[in-house]
């Protein structure tokens, strides 16, 4: 009986050690995107998970879009926003964003950078100073 009660917990220990090192995994597939690098190589970032930080500029009327500027490169990147759900999307409309992390697939047209959110996150003027994200995610 306690060697089936050990099983048990062998078992229960090893689907929790699993699923979090999925987390973590998932968490870590998307590469901080160097942009000054994808201002001269946009080929090599084709198709690649992205993570970015930048300020806001522009959000679209239907909501489905926006479009970020990163001063350190001086680079103008839009952002698809049809992953996320029309909550999420809505939230980010009502409140007062300046500043996102975006992680999503990157793609090039015309030499811009596009990028298909997964994942949005507010950064708070506090934050972006010294670099942490808010808490409040608007993403998945």
């Amino acid at each position: 009986m306690t060697k089936m009660i050990t099983i048990t917990k062998i078992t229960r220990l090893s689907i929790a050690l699993f699923l979090f090192a999925g987390w973590a995994a998932a968490h870590e597939r998307y590469q901080p995107l160097d942009t000054t690098g994808f201002a001269s190589h946009p080929e090599t970032y084709e198709g690649q998970l992205v993570a970015v930080r930048a300020d806001v500029i522009a959000i679209s009327a239907d909501s489905k879009s926006l479009e970020l500027f990163d001063g350190q490169s001086r680079m103008i990147i839009t952002v698809k926003l049809t992953q996320l759900s029309k909550a999420q999307r809505s939230a980010l409309m009502r409140n007062p964003v300046r500043h996102l992390a975006v992680y999503g697939q990157a793609t090039s047209r015309g030499g811009r950078l596009l990028i298909d959110a997964h994942k949005v996150q507010v950064i708070s003027v506090d934050a972006k100073t010294n670099g942490q994200p808010q808490s409040e995610d608007a993403g998945r």
